[in-house]
Parts: C-alpha cells; structure tokens; sequence
C-alpha cells in the first residue's frame, strides 16, 4: 500500500533544493522560472487560463509544493496515497467547461501543505494505474458546504499528464511589480480598511500555469 508522503524526495529528484528558499517571493519566483523551463505559460487571470483548457475532465487536489518540486525535476513523477491505508477525499473532479470555478475551491480545502506561504493546486488526467471513487462526503450539502465534486484519488501524479498547476500567494509577501492594478488597487483598499480597524480578509493572489501539449505528447497518448 502506498502512503501519502511516504515517497521520500531527494534533492537528485529535484531541479531546486527547498532549503535554499527563505520567503514567498524567493519561492514563488523559483517555482515560476521552473513551470516556465518545463513549458508552462503563466496567466495573471485564472478564469482566461481556464478558458484554454477545454472540455475535458480533470482531476485537481492542492499538493505539496515539494511534490511539485519532484515533478518538475529529474523524478518526473510522485505517488499519492492514504496515510493510515484507509480511502479519503483529497481531490474534485473538475470540468472547466461545465463546472466553470463551481468546485475547483475544495481542492484547496482537500489540503494543508505550503512552502513559505506559497500554496500549490494542481490539475492532471487519470492514467489507468489510479484509483478514482466518490465517497459519502461527496454531496452538495456536507455539513453547508457544497462538496459534490470532491473525490478521491490514489496512484501515481506523472509530469505527461499534468495540464495545470496553480500557485496562491498572500499578497502582502509581493512586491508591488509582481501584482496586476487591479490588485494593487485592492491590497490598497483593504489595507486602508485595516489602519481604520475595519476587519478584512487578506488578498491572495492566484497564477494559473497551463501546459502546452507538445506534438509528441499527443503521439504518446494516442500510441
């Protein structure tokens, strides 16, 4: 039986050693320059990077950003499973298409792990070495949370099949270039709000990386 985080990660298995990051910028700079050499297109709205992802199904669970590391490293791979043995929710099953951000906020809710702040989401396709099941907690009305797309998952993650992965960063660990107008017209607001005692939720700032499909993953796919 495999375990969630029993994959032990080496630093031969990464392309940067965590140790040497020490705020958010640091790591959500490292994690970016990586998505990008691996062919990832970075966009500042999630909603348009969603919009190039189709019709198609997948399978979204908040990560540790160390897996993410492996996966984007010589690894190339990671495994998920279930600490103690026993099935449980730890993803949704999402359609961009049909779901729009209906459900893909519970894969935030399916995790705990970040790494200086930075929080990591991904989206990948089933292989058929997985295992994929709705559990009882699966319904729209889970204690007044609406969780009829959360899922769980087990198997191994592979870099081929990942189409998407999302980085969440407070907004307030940025320095100012890194946000849009938008955004800092709101962390302005808000930071207004909080000198007046005014009670405010903090700014996250989300990047969506999507994948580009090379040629030669189609061929390997459709082989």
């Amino acid at each position: 039986m495999a375990y969630e985080g029993a994959h032990r990660i080496n630093k031969n298995e990464q392309s940067v050693n965590p140790e040497e990051l020490h705020s958010a910028y640091e790591t959500f700079i490292k994690f970016r320059e990586l998505l990008e050499e691996n062919g990832f297109v970075m966009y500042e709205k999630v909603g348009d990077a969603y919009r190039q992802l189709g019709d198609s199904t997948y399978v979204v669970r908040r990560e540790d950003p160390l897996k993410i590391l492996s996966l984007l490293g010589p690894a190339g791979e990671y495994n998920v499973g279930y600490v103690g043995g026993t099935p449980y929710s730890n993803c949704v099953e999402w359609n961009p298409r049909v779901n729009g951000n209906m459900g893909i906020e519970n894969a935030y809710f399916e995790g705990f792990t970040n790494l200086n702040n930075v929080v990591t989401v991904i989206g990948f396709e089933r292989g058929n070495e997985t295992s994929f099941q709705r559990l009882p907690d699966a319904t729209s009305n889970f204690h007044g949370l609406n969780r009829h797309l959360v899922r769980s998952f087990s198997g191994p993650i592979k870099q081929d099949n990942v189409r998407f992965i999302n980085l969440r960063v407070p907004a307030h660990l940025l320095p100012e270039i890194e946000l849009t107008e938008e955004e800092q017209n709101i962390l302005f607001e808000r930071n207004e709000s909080i000198e007046k005692g005014i009670p405010t939720e903090p700014l996250m700032i989300h990047r969506s990386f999507i994948r580009t499909i090379a040629e030669e993953d189609e061929m390997k796919k459709a082989a």
